[in-house]
Formats: structure tokens, sequence, C-alpha cells
């Protein structure tokens, strides 16, 4: 998938079996897979610096009432491509989505 400034969403194996594994676990997968991907595209650098190599990571919170997982990303970027490095899902801090 191609975001507005030209960049294509790649997963790295690791990343696309781990989307594979969750999809047996959780649900939604595919529509939280596509707001993980549309917050990449507007704003690649949204997760934290981890590395000089330019790794970055953040969580992607879910919600138990929902059974939705929290997703730890690990992914970097250049001028082409958002490369997704890994996905780990695990079971939702929160018991609910949002803030109240």
């Amino acid at each position: 998938m191609s975001d507005l400034f030209g960049r294509n969403i790649r997963y790295e194996n690791r990343a696309a079996e781990a989307i594979q594994k969750a999809k047996d676990e959780w649900d939604s997968i595919e529509d939280i897979i596509n707001a993980l991907e549309w917050g990449l595209m507007h704003d690649p650098d949204l997760g934290v610096l981890l590395n000089e190599k330019g790794l970055r990571g953040f969580v992607f919170p879910g919600a138990r009432s929902r059974n939705e997982p929290d997703i730890d990303v690990l992914y970097g970027y250049d001028d082409i491509n958002i490369t997704v490095h890994d996905l780990i899902f695990r079971e939702a801090k929160f018991h609910y989505a949002g803030h109240a």
C-alpha cells in the first residue's frame, strides 16, 4: 500500500507471520492493521527512535472488552518504504478502548 507521499508499507517475514497467527486469537485484526498502516503513513515519526539506525517503536493499544490486543510495533522508514520489522501481539493492558 502506498501513502500520500509515495511510501509503501512492507512487512518482514516475522511481522507477516505474527499477523497471521494473531488472526486466530484476536478479533478485527484486518481493521487494526489498516489503522496501524494509516497512522504510519500519515506520520512515520509516530514511534520513538530506538537506535542510530532509525529503528522506531511504539505500543498500539487494544482493548480487552473488544478482544483486541496491544501490539508492540518495531519499524523503520526511508523515502520509499516503511518497513515493519516485528509485531508482538499481547493481551491488552486496558479493558476499554479510548479515554473516559
